[in-house]
């Protein structure tokens, strides 16, 4: 069964399936240039999103952030893993804030990953 909600910038999905559920969350976040009352509705809005997910259920959130995770820092070594990259900007911390707030967090910089853009370049 797939029970669905969304908005212009936000779809959530919740699977059921034999072993519990599956609620995924896609995102479509501002850009940098956006006003921040916008960026603030929308984090409101996913915050809100993901707060009405399940406990019991498996959370997954994918999207455009349009943020990077940083150097690990004490703020956020929960949330960021020791392969963090990137200079942040104010989505940075708008993400890194709700995924913090939310026992949330960013499972690409807990790998290392090669650099596909010198291997693409060259």
């Amino acid at each position: 069964m797939l029970l669905l909600r969304g908005s212009l910038r936000l779809l959530s999905a919740r699977l059921i399936h034999r072993l519990g559920h599956l609620s995924i969350l896609e995102d479509y976040a501002p850009t940098e240039d956006t006003a921040d009352a916008d960026k603030d509705a929308f984090y409101n809005d996913l915050a809100s999103v993901v707060e009405s997910v399940s406990t019991h259920d498996n959370l997954l959130m994918l999207g455009d952030f349009k943020a990077v995770t940083e150097q690990r820092s004490a703020d956020y070594e929960d949330v960021v893993g020791p392969f963090g990259a990137g200079n942040p900007s104010n989505n940075s911390s708008r993400l890194l804030s709700l995924c913090s707030s939310h026992g949330l967090i960013v499972s690409g910089s807990w790998f290392r990953r090669l650099n596909v853009l010198n291997v693409l370049n060259v």
